[in-house]
């Protein structure tokens, strides 16, 4: 099975998700007092809670106490909602709800009401976008806190914990170049560098190793090309290790690529994400990636 997935990704037509399979307890119930927390999701026709609506609601309760040990994930709920509005064209792209899946359904707002009541605290991933959505539905969602998994949680400290090395760039606000060169500074004695965007979603893992295998062979600047347009991350030798470091403004490396276009080697690959950039909600694809 292993085999006929790693085939099937290969192609870069296909992306495999492993079911989630539920345990019943993450850490072992002991004496401590245990509260409930809800991770909340909605999907929505659009940006705008002035105009927009919920189509889709999701809550999942779980158990958790003050050290912040997470204990039984608990009945969820999960309802669709008709907007009573067309199903906009980029939201079912994104969603993958129509206004077939909607029509004439409503949230259950009774059983809501009764997971919030037991409830110490609702986390949604982006709660600057799902919180006044939910509070324009009911005014419970007003009276009880809120996290959020983007906001609240330490990135640097979730990398960190990976194993991986942070480096705070003290000029960020000068440009990219200035992020890269604090970053190859930092590493001096590194063989090279692959330098990617974190606004660049969802790139295989498979294209990034083949940018650093391609380093290790001996290229000199190396990066994914899709449908003739050079993506990335990019992998720089050793020998651009000056010229990395010199960098200071929001440019970033696009330089010392154009001045060395001669050695520059070029990976085709079928996944359009190498080349997708988010800047802006405008920016999501309207098709999934790769198609």
């Amino acid at each position: 099975m292993n085999d006929c997935i790693k085939q099937l990704e290969a192609t870069g037509d296909y992306r495999i998700i492993k079911r989630f399979t539920p345990v019943a307890s993450y850490c072992k119930p002991g004496e401590t007092t245990k509260r409930i927390g809800i991770f909340l999701d909605t999907e929505t026709t659009g940006l705008d809670v002035d105009t927009d609506k919920i189509i889709e609601l999701a809550m999942v309760p779980f158990e958790f106490d003050a050290s912040g040990h997470i204990y039984r994930l608990l009945p969820e709920y999960n309802g669709l909602n008709d907007p009573c509005m067309p199903i906009p064209e980029i939201a079912r792209q994104i969603t993958g709800i129509t206004d077939e899946m909607v029509k004439g359904q409503s949230i259950d707002v009774a059983a809501v009401k009764k997971l919030l009541s037991g409830a110490a605290l609702v986390i949604a991933h982006n709660a600057r976008f799902d919180r006044p959505f939910c509070e324009g539905l009911l005014d419970e969602f007003k009276d009880i806190s809120w996290a959020c998994s983007i906001a609240d949680v330490s990135v640097a400290r979730l990398l960190a914990e990976a194993g991986l090395q942070v480096i705070a760039n003290p000029h960020a606000p000068n440009g990219m170049g200035t992020s890269i060169a604090c970053g190859v500074a930092a590493s001096p004695n590194a063989g090279g560098w692959v330098i990617a965007l974190a606004d660049m979603l969802n790139i295989p893992a498979r294209v990034i190793q083949s940018v650093a295998d391609g380093l290790t062979c001996g290229a000199d600047i190396i990066a994914p090309v899709y449908r003739g347009q050079r993506g990335h991350p990019v992998g720089f030798a050793l020998r651009h290790a000056p010229a990395l470091r010199a960098l200071h403004s929001d440019r970033g490396a696009r330089d010392i690529i154009a001045a060395h276009r001669d050695t520059l080697e070029l990976i085709d690959t079928q996944d359009s994400t190498v080349i997708l950039d988010i800047d802006t909600p405008a920016s999501l694809p309207v098709h999934p990636p790769g198609h």
